[in-house]
């Protein structure tokens, strides 16, 4: 741009240099595709791409600096050093102190990081957090102490807030060792109010339904969570992660048809995949059915796709011969090319 203005490089002659320049560039990008493509299908073919999801470890003097980022007053500070400690195994380097801190989302974080690991020195700080005037923090405490059955549950089931009352009611139903969590008086009591309060309640339950082993005294309190009209985005979320912890095979058609919500459907893919060929062929039979509404049935085939198995490709191939929509059937071809 400086030599344009002068007479060793007039405009002409630069904008002809630009654009030989620019016609370069544009050949090489075109010739970088295939060879790229060839790489990323070699890496997918030996499982090397996997290997770029672990992240890096750390020296000691990221170690240190991500420690001396836990006492920042900037809560996302706080978070991102936790988080990036937690993700390369380092828990024990988060100190239990950070229990001390005042924001919400820092506490809610690490009792999550906390409660997943095998540390016990955080449980008296975590037990001091149930009387936080935020019932989000109680929750989230509430969560991590059940994970090593270090919650009072008869004191949270009168608790203020009815999410945490819903999460202790069921954990009390389990402890009491019922047959059937949906025939426990409190259970029941709390799902007989469909609004208001109600809602928040059946959140707390997904949530500890989540958090509990697989047993079959769930399974009946699980579909009846489901079949609730009321969902919202978490409520979806919560679903999907109690329908892969408890893996009852009933909860498959309910997953199915929460493909159709925006919010969660992500959730909704992963539980799915969770059940294998038996949900795999039950989100097979909802694109077949032409009868489901289109703002249905074009998310179907990236669902099939998640499955990553022949049987998939197989679907997806089929739908793209025969299936009559087109934006359907456009939908197929764009999952089986992210499927191969």
């Amino acid at each position: 741009l400086a030599l344009g203005g002068t007479w060793v490089l007039a405009p002409r002659p630069l904008a002809v240099f630009v654009t030989a320049l620019a016609a370069v560039w544009l050949g090489i990008a075109v010739t970088m595709r295939r060879p790229y493509m060839d790489l990323l299908r070699g890496a997918l073919s030996t499982g090397a791409l996997h290997a770029q999801y672990s992240p890096e470890p750390l020296d000691r003097e990221s170690a240190k600096l991500l420690v001396r980022h836990l006492a920042s007053e900037d809560p996302l500070e706080v978070v991102a050093a936790m988080n990036a400690l937690c993700r390369r195994g380092h828990v024990g380097l988060v100190p239990a102190l950070v229990l001390l801190h005042s924001d919400a989302v820092v506490l809610t974080q690490a009792l999550e990081h906390l409660g997943a690991s095998a540390r016990t020195d955080w449980m008296p700080l975590a037990r001091r957090l149930l009387g936080d005037r935020r019932e989000t923090v109680r929750m989230a405490a509430a969560r991590a102490l059940a994970m090593h059955d270090g919650l009072d549950v008869e004191r949270l089931a009168d608790d203020v807030g009815w999410r945490v009352r819903g999460y202790a009611t069921v954990v009390l139903a389990l402890r009491e060792g019922v047959e059937d969590a949906l025939e426990h008086d409190r259970v029941a009591t709390l799902l007989r109010d469909r609004d208001g309060p109600g809602e928040s309640a059946r959140l707390g339950m997904l949530a500890a339904i989540g958090n509990s082993p697989p047993t079959p005294a769930l399974s009946r309190l699980l579909l009846a969570l489901s079949a609730w009209p009321v969902q919202s985005p978490e409520h979806t979320e919560l679903l999907a992660l109690a329908a892969t912890r408890q893996h009852d095979a009933r909860m498959v058609p309910p997953l199915v048809e929460l493909l159709s919500a925006r919010e969660g459907r992500e959730a909704v893919r992963a539980a799915l995949v969770s059940f294998g060929e038996e949900a795999l062929q039950a989100v097979w039979w909802a694109l077949r059915d032409t009868k489901r509404p289109r703002r249905f049935r074009i998310h179907v085939p990236k669902t099939i796709g998640r499955f990553g198995t022949r049987e998939a490709a197989e679907c997806l191939l089929e739908s793209v011969e025969t299936e009559e929509d087109g934006l359907v059937r456009y939908k197929s071809i764009r999952a089986l090319e992210l499927l191969v």
